[in-house]
């Protein structure tokens, strides 16, 4: 019965809060924020990464990222960016990890 517990209720859907998503009954409004009919296993698992110096290579094939407008982000999930729609993440390569994370490891030391 934990498993019940867990799941939202049918009806529900989510939105991107600044770092991952929250749920919210579909017919509520937020201003500014793009609600989407609920992921479970995204709202669970798909959150924004606000300290790229944890990431390593062992990250490649678990971590993904987008490049817009100059400004990297990297994220924990997949799929299609949470702000910018109809924009794919990228899965992270170690040409993405020595150019945009240990890079800037090495110059803010």
């Amino acid at each position: 019965m934990l498993w019940w517990r867990d799941t939202p209720p049918s009806g529900s859907c989510m939105y991107w809060a600044q770092d991952h998503y929250e749920p919210i009954p579909c017919g509520q409004k937020i201003p500014g924020a793009r609600i989407i009919a609920l992921d479970s296993i995204r709202l669970k698992n798909f959150r924004r990464i606000t300290r790229p110096d944890t990431i390593s290579y062992q990250s490649k094939g678990k971590v993904w990222y987008s490049k817009i407008s100059g400004k990297v982000e990297f994220y924990t999930w997949g799929g299609e960016h949470p702000v910018v729609f109809d924009y794919r993440l990228k899965p992270v390569t170690k040409y993405i990890i020595d150019t945009y994370i240990l890079s800037q490891v090495i110059t803010s030391e």
